[in-house]
C-alpha cells in the first residue's frame, strides 16, 4: 500500500491497541481489567506511549483532559493497573508499527556512522 498518511497510522495504532487480541494477549492475569474502571487497558497504553517527563499526576490529569473526562485516576491506582500489562506489549506494538511503516518503503543503504545508519527512501 503506497502512499500512506499520518491519519491512517494514527487509525492503525488505535484499532490495534483497542483490538481484544492485544488485551488478551497482553494483560498479567485473566482477570485483569475485565470491570469498568476509570483507567483501561488502553488508556494505560496510551498514557504510557505519550509520557514525557512529567510528574505522574500531571500527566494523567492532562491525558484525561485532553479526552474530555471528568474523571481522573490517582497515581496510585496508575501505578497499580500498569502492573497489570505485560510489558511485551511494546515489543509488539513497536514490531507493528515498523511492519506498517516499511510495508510502502523501499529503502537503499547509503552510509554507515558510528553512531547511526543513513537509509533513503526509493
Amino acid at each position: 500500500m503506497k502512499n500512506r498518511t499520518i491519519s491512517q497510522f494514527i487509525n492503525y495504532l488505535n484499532t490495534l491497541i483497542k483490538s481484544d487480541e492485544v488485551l488478551n494477549n497482553f494483560k498479567i492475569e485473566a482477570k485483569d481489567f475485565t470491570r469498568n474502571r476509570v483507567i483501561s487497558f488502553v488508556d494505560i497504553i496510551f498514557i504510557l506511549i505519550g509520557r514525557v517527563t512529567k510528574t505522574t499526576m500531571v500527566e494523567l490529569v492532562q491525558f484525561f483532559s485532553n479526552n474530555g473526562t471528568l474523571k481522573i485516576c490517582s497515581p496510585q491506582a496508575f501505578s497499580k493497573a500498569k502492573l497489570k500489562i505485560n510489558p511485551a506489549v511494546f515489543q509488539f506494538l513497536n514490531q507493528e508499527i515498523l511492519d506498517f511503516y516499511y510495508e510502502k518503503k523501499e529503502t537503499r543503504f547509503i552510509k554507515i556512522n558510528t553512531n547511526y545508519l543513513l537509509l533513503m527512501e526509493v
